[in-house]
């Protein structure tokens, strides 16, 4: 949360030494009557050493193609197999007929112009597939063929984002920062507090923020509406309590701790992006490399005593706002975006796409608390812990350059804070006490594999306090790769949420304990079965149980 250095140690302090583990209920599979769903956490015998049981949660299924890209996981299902025979004129650019005959087989004519091509995937995407692949474009479609296990698959290269269920969802996120376990030393010290807005106050260390809503800061407002970007009138009439992620360094902690002021100069001017950091991976130096991450989520508690006026929402993903507004008044609850692409129409196809705004109804009281996600490019919104349902899709596809954004101020414009502010809570002609806030993110998978790749980037690193003249490379992220795996019938993909330290199917085979055989998948016949209930959490020691994890559900 506040990324204070702590130094362990296990010589003296047993309780930093390592755990066994917690203990678990398992829910067994019974064959044949009962298989793992997606995004299952489950228990498997481990294929490299069927000795040493493993626990990771299950997202591929059998017969897809699995690609990870920008932290996401996306498939596309097997059409269909060819033989081993087909290989060979497709090496050499021909497409056969007993190929054109399969396709055609299966409703998927190829037409006169169809060509053979080298799959445009990097060298680290050839060896995610440990095999060959090639791609047949056939004018505006295009097929994926990869050898697996003695067989060409063939895949439709149409992959769709894999979006979690939200209890799955947020079991899953990340804390990234609360507004209840701030730190006091870094403050005294002169540390700006991470939430901060014209017109906002606090009285308790940034616990809780106040806005009072009066003439002279709607006169205020109207005068200078250049002052935070806006996507129409109303949130531009709209005072913002804007998060930037401040994240104090060791040698800050160190003047803090010893009671020293931190010098004006030493003090951040813009915020640091948000990135796959995890405080139990962190070492010295911290533990990376690391990934900015886009996906992610907003809640709070609000008070707003009077029935008029607006509460807004707004998470930034690659320059583009995504707001959620809750009228007052009337209850309503909208969505809007400053995305070109607006939201994705009600049915493939149809025209209008993003014209009319996602829409929910409501009974809003005088306090209630509000959480809005931007997670696997589509948002949600919880009113008093309850997800509402729009008259919508609230799904989209993302901008085409996927990459944070920051522009300074000039004599001639303002600045854009872009990804360095991603989060903020507007008020809209209505006083409002904001309590409970927390930022969160999503998992971000890391495209590591089992060959010593663990970045994305094919060009430098990401690291925390990197300034924005650093990452606004537009190489840097236009160069992250991708993996692909190939699953076939009776083949399970299993990843871990701690992604870039997991030993899970991307990195199989690649580790000196591991058979030189050992595949990046889980067959059904080594599955136990889905943890359930965490029944005895691991004892500090001297012995004690840990009860603030007592009977956990697993989720």
């Amino acid at each position: 949360n506040c990324g204070r250095p702590h130094q362990l140690q296990p010589e003296t302090n047993a309780n930093e030494r390592s755990f066994k583990g917690d203990r678990i209920v398992v829910g067994k599979f019974v064959a044949a009557l009962q298989m793992p769903r997606r995004w299952d956490v489950t228990v498997f015998k481990y294929p490299g050493n069927a000795k040493v049981n493993f626990i990771k949660r299950l997202v591929g299924m059998p017969r897809e193609l699995v690609k990870i890209w920008h932290g996401n996981v996306y498939t596309t299902p097997l059409l269909f197999e060819l033989p081993l025979s087909t290989q060979a004129p497709l090496e050499q650019g021909k497409l056969p007929e007993d190929v054109r005959r399969a396709f055609a087989d299966h409703q998927r004519e190829l037409g006169a112009d169809a060509a053979v091509g080298f799959a445009e995937f990097s060298t680290t995407t050839y060896e995610a597939f440990a095999g060959w692949v090639r791609r047949i474009n056939d004018g505006p479609r295009s097929y994926i063929l990869a050898e697996h296990e003695g067989r060409l698959h063939v895949f439709a290269d149409d992959f769709r984002i894999l979006r979690k269920p939200s209890r799955k969802l947020l079991a899953m996120l990340q804390v990234v920062h609360d507004a209840a376990h701030t730190a006091p030393a870094l403050q005294t010290s002169g540390w700006p507090l991470r939430w901060q807005g014209s017109g906002w106050l606090t009285s308790d260390n940034g616990a809780t923020y106040a806005f009072e809503d009066d003439g002279a800061n709607r006169s205020d407002r109207a005068q200078h509406p250049e002052s935070e970007p806006s996507d129409d009138n109303r949130s531009a009439q709209a005072r913002w309590l804007r998060y930037r992620h401040f994240e104090a360094q060791p040698f800050h902690w160190e003047l803090a701790e010893q009671g020293q002021a931190i010098p004006a100069t030493d003090l951040p001017q813009v915020g640091d992006l948000i990135m796959d950091s995890y405080a139990y991976n962190q070492g010295e130096p911290q533990g990376g490399p690391h990934h900015w991450v886009s996906d992610l989520v907003v809640e709070c508690r609000v008070a707003a005593p009077s029935t008029q006026g607006a509460v807004w929402l707004e998470l930034v993903r690659a320059g583009d706002r995504y707001r959620c507004r809750v009228d007052l008044q009337t209850g309503a609850v909208t969505l809007s975006t400053t995305n070109p692409n607006g939201f994705d129409a009600p049915t493939a196809g149809a025209a209008g796409a993003g014209v009319r705004a996602p829409t929910a109804q409501v009974t809003v009281g005088p306090e209630f608390t509000l959480r809005m996600s931007n997670v696997d490019d589509e948002l949600r919104v919880w009113l008093n812990q309850r997800e509402l349902a729009f008259d919508r899709p609230t799904t989209y596809q993302p901008g085409t350059s996927d990459a944070p954004t920051y522009r300074r101020a000039t004599s001639k414009r303002p600045e854009d804070p872009g990804d360095t502010a991603p989060v903020a809570i507007g008020a809209e002609q209505v006083s409002l006490r904001v309590s409970q806030l927390r930022v969160l993110r999503d998992i971000y998978y890391v495209a590591a594999d089992g060959r010593g790749r663990d970045t994305d980037f094919e060009r430098g690193d990401l690291a925390p306090g990197d300034p924005p003249s650093y990452w606004l490379n537009p190489g840097m992220f236009a160069q992250r790769r991708a993996i692909y795996y190939v699953l076939g019938p009776d083949q399970f993909f299993a990843l871990g949420d701690n992604s870039p330290f997991s030993s899970d199917a991307r990195r199989w085979g690649g580790r000196p304990t591991d058979r030189p055989d050992c595949p990046h998948y889980v067959r059904s016949e080594l599955l136990i079965g889905k943890a359930l209930l965490i029944y005895w959490p691991h004892a500090w020691r001297p012995f004690w149980p840990n009860f603030q994890r007592w009977m956990k559900l697993v989720r």
